[in-house]
Formats: structure tokens, sequence, C-alpha cells
């Protein structure tokens, strides 16, 4: 552990804006998967130490429970990545006499149609996580530094396509991480770059303070 014994290391790190706006951010993107569940909801907060001292990342975990959301991601997945209605398929009997022309339009109509319906399912869902006036001001006070979109919530925290099991279980595993400037420097105050010993026991001193106010 860190010595800092009269407390002016923490002091120090309490009053970065940096830090602030970890834990100002941290606190309401905790709200917002919070407000995602129907039920009570633990959101877990994790750091994850490199061996950089210049950014710390966060994992924020939950499981959420709402089956009128998960009706809505089966529906997303299923639509975009499983059965793919609306995806142009390649039909000998059907397409061999068509000119090459006529086939690019047909895969663009095919496009267009998933794209809009990609757009409607999104709202929906859009609509599902941010369903009381006080997540919606969230979202409107974080879309545009990428907090809130509702397309990396859905690839990122719940995994579609790549980790997202469709299923009736109204128990949703949601995972986001993201990296955040800490204010600290790799480097001490004489310029030198500091050791990996002195860089992993300040940055731990870091997280813990950070846990601390989450």
């Amino acid at each position: 552990m860190m010595l800092d014994l009269f407390g002016g290391k923490r002091k120090a790190i309490l009053a970065l804006p940096e830090f602030q706006n970890i834990v100002s951010v941290s606190k309401d993107f905790k709200a917002i998967v919070r407000g995602m569940s129907d039920e009570f909801c633990i959101v877990n907060v994790t750091p994850k130490i490199h061996l950089s001292e210049t950014y710390i990342e966060l994992e924020f975990s939950a499981v959420i429970e709402n089956s009128y959301l998960r009706h809505y991601l089966n529906k997303y997945y299923d639509m975009l990545y499983g059965s793919r209605p609306f995806a142009f398929r390649y039909n000998y009997a059907t397409h061999s006499s068509m000119s090459e022309e006529e086939l690019q339009q047909l895969q663009k109509r095919a496009h267009l149609a998933e794209n809009s319906i990609k757009e409607t399912y999104l709202d929906t869902i859009r609509q599902i996580i941010f369903q009381n006036d006080s997540s919606h001001a969230l979202y409107e006070h974080y879309k545009d530094f990428g907090y809130t979109d509702v397309e990396d919530l859905i690839y990122y925290g719940f995994g579609i396509p790549d980790t997202y099991s469709p299923s009736d279980d109204e128990h949703i595993p949601f995972t986001r991480s993201f990296s955040f400037r800490t204010g600290l420097s790799d480097n001490d105050s004489n310029g030198r770059f500091k050791n990996e010993y002195s860089r992993k026991e300040e940055m731990t001193y870091y997280a813990e303070i950070l846990m601390s106010q989450l």
C-alpha cells in the first residue's frame, strides 16, 4: 500500500478534475444500468489497472431483469444476425436470369430494409432502456460522449452478436467497460519515467480511493 501518512496524496487525487469526472460519470452510468432493470439491480464496478497511469479502465457489470427488454434484444438479434428475414439471398432459379444491375437493385433494397428495421428496433430498445425521466435526462446529457449510445450498449454491453444468447430468461447479463483519463502522469516531478513498481502502487491507491467514492 502506498505510504500517505498525512493524506496529502489522497487530497491531491480527490482534487484532480479528471478524478472528479470519473466519479460523476461512473455514478451516472450506474444509475443508467440500474434503470434498465425492472427489479432491484446491483451494479458492480471493477477497476482494471494497466502499466500506464494516464488511463484507468472501469468495468460495469450487472444482471438486468427486464422481460420486455429481453424480447426486443432477441428480435434485434434475430432480424440482424439470426434468421435475417430482410437480407438478400441469391436464388439461382429466381435470380440467374437477372442482369447485374437488377441484382444490385435487389441487394440495395434488402440493405435499406435491414437498416430500416434496425433503426426501428434501436429506437424501441432506447425507449425501454431510458424508460423514466431521470434515465432519459442522462441519455440526453451523455449521448454526444458515447456513454449512452444505444447501438454501443447493445454491442458491447449485451454482447450482440458475439456473446449474446437469445433466451426467454428475463435475467440479462450486462458488461460495459470505459477508459478514463486519470490526471496522473507516468513521469515523476523531475520528468523521469516512473518505474513499474511505483506506477502500479500509485494506480492501486488511485483505484482504492476511486472505489471509495462510488
